[in-house]
C-alpha cells in the first residue's frame, strides 16, 4: 500500500499533475528543453504543498484498523483481495499486495510507453499500484512499505511504469510526450519523501489519513475525500472504470 494511491500514488499522482497540465496547455509551444524544465518545476512546486505538514497527532498509527490484516482476513487473504480507492468524482485506482510479477495483472493490451526502475524487483511488503494519470493513460508501481502500529509507510517505488489504454473514451489534457516527462519527475519527487497512511473505518469502508513518519499531519492529501473498500479480486481495468462514490 503507498500514498501514490487514491490518497496514495492515485490521488498524489492527479493533484500533482492538476496545476502542471493546466499551465502547459496554456502556455506557447516551447521547446522540449524548456517544457521539461517548466513541468518539474511546477511539479516541485505542487509536491511541496501536497506534502506539506499541519499539526502533530499522537496517537497517529495506534488507533484505527491495520488494512493489511483486514484484507488478510478476508476469505483468499491477499491473493484474493485487492484495495480500490475512490476520489470524489467516483474516479478509481488500486493496491495489490502482492510481490507476484506485474505482468499477471496489467491488462494485456495496455501498450507500454516509459519505465522507471524495476518494477518486478524486490521490495519489503510490496504492493502493486495503478491509477490514472490523464484520459486514457495509467501508471503502474511497485512500492514496498513497513508497518508503524496500525499504518503503513511508503516512500519511494521500486519501479514504475506508464501505460497507454486504448479502447478508452476519456479525454487527454496531455499529449504523451508531455505525460512521459512528467510521469519521471512524479516517480523522482515522490522518492524523496515518505509518507503513511492510516486507516479508520468509514461506513462500509475506510477513510484514510496522511501523515509523516513523525507524526505531522498532511492536511492537502486528507483534504482530497477518498473513500477506501476491499474488494474480492477481479481484472485491474474493470475495477478501474469509474463508479459512484
Amino acid at each position: 500500500m503507498t500514498f501514490l494511491r487514491s490518497g496514495g500514488v492515485a490521488a498524489t499522482a492527479a493533484a500533482l499533475f492538476m496545476a502542471p497540465a493546466s499551465a502547459a496547455q496554456e502556455s506557447a509551444q516551447p521547446s522540449p528543453e524548456q517544457m521539461k524544465a517548466m513541468l518539474e518545476g511546477m511539479l516541485d512546486a505542487a509536491a511541496a504543498e501536497i506534502l506539506r505538514p499541519g499539526e502533530r497527532q499522537p496517537d497517529w498509527s495506534s488507533s484505527g484498523v491495520d488494512l493489511r490484516a483486514a484484507i488478510a482476513a478476508r476469505p483468499g487473504g491477499t491473493a484474493r483481495n485487492y484495495l480500490v480507492s475512490l476520489d470524489k468524482d467516483g474516479e478509481a485506482s488500486v493496491s495489490i499486495l502482492t510481490s507476484a510479477p506485474a505482468a499477471a495483472f496489467i491488462p494485456k493490451d495496455w501498450k507500454r510507453l516509459s519505465r522507471n526502475g524495476d518494477i518486478d524487483a524486490a521490495a519489503p511488503e510490496p504492493s502493486l499500484e495503478f491509477g490514472q494519470l490523464d484520459g486514457r493513460y495509467y501508471f503502474v508501481a511497485r512500492v514496498g512499505s513497513k508497518a508503524v502500529g496500525k499504518a503503513t509507510c511508503s516512500s519511494a517505488a521500486v519501479g514504475a511504469e506508464l501505460y497507454e489504454a486504448p479502447g478508452t473514451n476519456k479525454p487527454n489534457a496531455l499529449p504523451p510526450e508531455m505525460l512521459e516527462i512528467m510521469f519521471k519527475a512524479l516517480i523522482g519527487i515522490m522518492s524523496k519523501q515518505t509518507v503513511c497512511e492510516a486507516a479508520a473505518t468509514e461506513g462500509s469502508g475506510y477513510k484514510i489519513r496522511y501523515f509523516l513518519e513523525d507524526g505531522r499531519s498532511l492536511p492537502t492529501l486528507n483534504s482530497m475525500n477518498s473513500r477506501t473498500i476491499i474488494v474480492a479480486a477481479a481484472p485491474v481495468s474493470e475495477l478501474l472504470k469509474p463508479k459512484a462514490n
